[in-house]
């Protein structure tokens, strides 16, 4: 029996075979929505042959993640929708209990999303001092400010309503993070469920040549690019200034201990903060 009214969206990225694997776990869902911005036609032929019912969408430059959920958010038809990385997992038990939440809630709300084990209930506040609350940590679910966008479900006709999209200059990390930032500033309702998980092998969605360096120069610029966007003059400039201080500390620290490949990966990340400061575009995109 297929779970009716939601759509899982998967953007892919030299994915395979963690996206092949992803979608083993995806069975009873009829509606599955895949852009790969790769423009991989044998991965595509893959998916085709042993799901034929998949949607797959090829697109011939790396559009960046926020993009291609834009153009994935604007296909869906369904009542509600799954973000997933190819590197992310959910249960089906799982996605029911969502749902079941999300009736509770009436539907008023944006977004609904498991906890992970790689994140503590600070994480999931903009503010890092965490409220000093022992009874929310034994609640099953509550609302939040910010996530992840390892498996949340969408509310679709609050999405369409309120016309909430990725910002389209960033191009990897943040994205998340300012989503939820303007469903907060249209006061909708974001809700984290402690009682069920989803996994996200971190790291593992692409099979890109030098990733860490390319991943540590787009965190870098989309850091710059969020503080600048959301954050006071005295606030931006703090945490900022912060950043590249631990930054220039770690490749110091490579530089002694003759760490080359750590030592790379902070050089890229300061030149990310750096172009991003000095308002250039994020131009290693065009490095895919």
């Amino acid at each position: 029996m297929f779970i009716k009214n939601i759509t899982i969206l998967i953007v892919s990225y030299k994915s395979d075979p963690q996206l092949l694997k992803c979608l083993d776990n995806l069975s009873k869902f009829r509606k599955i929505l895949i852009l790969d911005n790769s423009n991989d036609i044998i991965l595509k032929k893959k998916v085709k042959k042993k799901y034929p019912n998949i949607k797959f969408y090829i697109s011939k430059k790396n559009l960046g993640y926020g993009v291609a959920n834009n153009l994935l958010l604007k296909k869906v038809k369904s009542k509600y929708a799954i973000m997933l990385n190819p590197d992310s997992r959910i249960s089906t038990k799982n996605v029911y209990k969502m749902i079941s939440l999300a009736k509770k809630l009436n539907n008023k709300f944006l977004l609904i999303t498991p906890s992970n084990k790689s994140y503590k209930l600070k994480d999931f506040f903009f503010e890092k001092k965490f409220l000093n609350d022992e009874n929310l940590k034994n609640k099953k679910f509550f609302e939040i400010d910010t996530t992840h966008f390892y498996a949340p479900l969408i509310n679709m006709s609050l999405q369409r309503k309120k016309k909430i999209f990725f910002d389209k200059n960033y191009f990897l990390y943040y994205e998340d993070m300012d989503f939820c930032k303007k469903i907060k500033n249209k006061n909708e309702k974001i809700y984290l469920m402690q009682n069920i998980q989803a996994q996200h092998f971190f790291g593992k969605s692409s099979n890109i040549f030098n990733y860490n360096v390319i991943r540590n120069f787009h965190w870098g610029w989309s850091t710059v690019y969020y503080y600048r966007k959301h954050y006071d003059f005295l606030n931006c400039y703090k945490n900022i200034t912060l950043i590249f201080l631990k930054s220039f500390l770690s490749l110091f620290i490579n530089k002694i201990i003759l760490d080359e490949e750590n030592s790379k990966n902070s050089i890229s990340r300061i030149k990310g903060m750096i172009d991003s400061f000095s308002n250039y575009s994020d131009y290693e995109r065009n490095q895919y």
